[in-house]
């Protein structure tokens, strides 16, 4: 067979190819979407991950100093240094960690930088008393106003090359450690040296250093930055600059914060945490983070690997399904070659049964079981074709029955699917009408809750009003009219309540909420409310409850409500003089309670309708009893909310009992 023949029928192979291509071009899409928000979630989770470790780094380079301080001052603890105040000035003197220091003994400083008797600002003696009263190294960070910090450190604003801004109310926040000289009734006195953080920038450039890339600053109380890092074209540092209001409302509250920083051109991702001093109280904040640009860049490249991936993906799925698709249209267009060509020649040949035999069978199933029924056709036309002549009018009228039967299949196939089209569409306006009546009862039931309860309501109010003869009195008629007025809108109340609590059942939305109750309270809480009713008929309920009955996770709004179902029946069918008997029982799977009457009862027959919707067992209009049937379907299907269950047993003439079966 040539090549021409292999793809002179293509419409199966494109419309398998276009089925496919679709196909693969959803996956991919909603593929690429779900890895993009996917990765964008991991990138945001790293980014706080990052933040948060960053900050880690920046307290440790932070409490660097306080470190450094410590392993010092125990060397000023050693014998021949601690009692030579002389040696300790010299030290101080050579070491140039510390941008001041002072000696205080007996609550006073004694030497300061060298200089004795010099002033020195309260929050640093108040170190110095905590360091003497606890008898070990105290560290902390403290803030000052610059001129009064001058007064203890004269040379502070002759700092060299420094910006900070020389007013006499400018904060400078100083990183602080005390050192205990112990005696032998105690500490002698106390060492106290500390470092400037204002226009310092070791710490942040340490930080950078660690981690390179971030921007680190160091703010005083209100949000002033005294140190850092932050370059921009327009400005240096930005050092004497607030920060943003939110940023420092949640800081100097004492949280933690996650955010953008932006000024000017600059955007950094950024987390601060608060600066304590000695007292506990929040002087400053440390803030560390990353332009955001560098996250933004990262999501930009991690969208283009994912668009580059999913273009490969597909360009490979059209290159898997092209040939497929060619796979399983190829035995089809061969067959439909041979056919052609055996269709067209005079009298099939063994030339035509080899090219038959010699098609590749196909995949499915059904196209190979096509192509062997048609290589047995053409074996048997063959043997046709070498039988005498007279059976050349069997094979003609064999012919014209298979060519018949070919047209009834079409015929019949046609007439199927116009079945199929007519059924199809009857089923859709069967659907669209049960739609149409959905809405309708929906909308029915709001009017009725809005159009009737609304108004009976209003009936029940004014009814109660006049029965309490609030606007004069009534006379015996006009009570009993009341009465009945009252009674009847009540009953009516009832029973819209109770249709619309089972339409909202049948639409699967009644919601229960459990909890841990009582069941003997809640027995004898219903008992209470239903004694009037029944005192009126001369009816005695009395209760048969087991002691000890624990607290049970149930509705006790629902369970109420199919107690006061049971119960209100076992009234409505039990004559004057007889008496109904509520019990509870515990066991360990479930709790039950049993509502036990004299009643008429119920017959056999008919037991198993009574939880059907609005059935009775009398004809309505033959019996005085209210009601429309609801009570027990409702409780019924309130039941099996739960998961439990109402079970009935009744004997006609002596009374019926009725158990709510509660898992425990």
């Amino acid at each position: 067979m040539n090549k021409a023949n292999k793809f002179s029928t293509t419409s199966i192979f494109w419309a398998e190819l276009k089925n496919t291509i679709a196909t693969v071009i959803m996956v991919l899409t909603m593929m690429s979407i779900l890895l993009t928000v996917v990765v964008y979630d991991v990138i945001e989770n790293n980014i706080t991950s990052i933040l948060e470790r960053t900050l880690v780094v920046a307290w440790s380079q932070y409490n660097e100093f306080f470190r450094k301080s410590t392993d010092s001052f125990y060397l000023l603890g050693q014998p021949e240094v601690d009692s030579d105040i002389d040696v300790i000035k010299k030290l101080f003197a050579d070491y140039h960690d510390y941008d001041f220091w002072f000696i205080a003994e007996g609550g006073r400083a004694v030497e300061v930088s060298g200089t004795p008797g010099a002033y020195v600002p309260d929050s640093l003696l108040q170190v110095a008393r905590q360091c003497r009263e606890k008898k070990t190294i105290v560290t902390s960070s403290e803030l000052f106003a610059l001129a009064d910090f001058v007064k203890f450190h004269p040379a502070m604003d002759r700092r060299n090359g420094s910006k900070i801004i020389t007013e006499p109310d400018m904060p400078i926040m100083a990183q602080v450690a005390a050192f205990p000289v112990l005696g032998n009734s105690g500490p002698s006195y106390v060492i106290v040296a500390g470092k400037i953080l204002n226009d310092d920038d070791t710490i942040v450039n340490s930080i950078d250093n660690l981690i390179p890339g971030t921007n680190s600053t160091i703010s005083v109380r209100n949000g002033l930055r005294v140190a850092g890092n932050l370059r921009q074209i327009s400005h240096e540092q930005f050092i004497g600059k607030f920060q943003d209001p939110g940023h420092i409302d949640q800081v100097y509250n004492g949280k933690r914060y996650y955010g953008h920083i932006i000024i000017d051109e600059l955007d950094d991702r950024v987390i601060s945490e608060p600066i304590y001093n000695s007292r506990g109280q929040i002087i400053g904040a440390l803030t560390t983070g990353f332009p955001y640009v560098t996250f933004s860049d990262l999501k930009i490249k991690l969208t283009l690997y994912i668009l580059a991936i999913a273009a490969a993906s597909f360009l490979l799925a059209v290159s898997v399904s092209m040939f497929l698709s060619h796979q399983g249209a190829t035995p089809i267009v061969n067959l439909s070659a041979m056919s052609k060509e055996i269709s067209t020649a005079e009298e099939i040949t063994e030339r035509h049964i080899a090219k038959l035999s010699g098609v590749r069978p196909a995949e499915l199933t059904e196209i190979r079981d096509l192509q062997q029924s048609f290589l047995k056709m053409a074996v048997s036309l063959l043997g046709k074709n070498l039988e005498t002549q007279k059976y050349m009018t069997e094979l003609s009228e064999e012919h014209d029955k298979l060519l018949r039967l070919t047209n009834e299949l079409q015929r019949l196939n046609l007439l199927l699917e116009n079945k199929v089209e007519e059924r199809t569409k009857e089923l859709y306006n069967a659907v669209s009408e049960l739609k149409e009546l959905s809405g309708m009862k929906s909308k029915f039931l709001a009017n009725v809750s809005h159009e009737i309860r609304t108004p009976l309501n209003s009936i029940i109010g004014f009814s109660d009003v006049l029965g309490e003869e609030l606007f004069g009195q009534l006379n015996d008629k006009q009570k009993e009219y009341i009465g009945n007025i009252l009674n009847s809108a009540n009953h009516l109340l009832q029973i819209i309540n109770d249709i619309l609590d089972m339409s909202i059942i049948d639409y699967g939305n009644l919601s229960i909420h459990k909890r841990p109750e009582y069941l003997n309270a809640l027995i004898n809480a219903a008992v209470s409310i239903m004694q009037g009713q029944a005192e009126r008929k001369n009816i005695r309920i009395t209760c048969a409850l087991e002691e000890n009955v624990p607290a049970t996770m149930f509705d006790p709004v629902r369970i109420k409500q199919v107690l006061y179902n049971i119960i209100s029946n076992a009234i409505k069918f039990t004559p004057a003089g007889g008496s109904i008997c509520v019990a509870s029982s515990y066991g360990s799977a479930a709790l039950t309670i049993s509502v036990s009457d004299t009643g008429i009862g119920i017959a056999k027959e008919v037991q198993d309708k009574v939880f059907d919707e609005f059935y009775q067992a009398e004809n309505i209009y033959e019996r005085p009893i209210e009601g429309v049937g609801l009570g027990l379907p409702l409780s019924k299907k309130i039941m099996e909310i739960h998961g439990g269950a109402i079970k009935l047993s009744s004997e006609q003439g002596k009374g019926t009992t009725v158990k709510i079966i509660i898992p425990a």
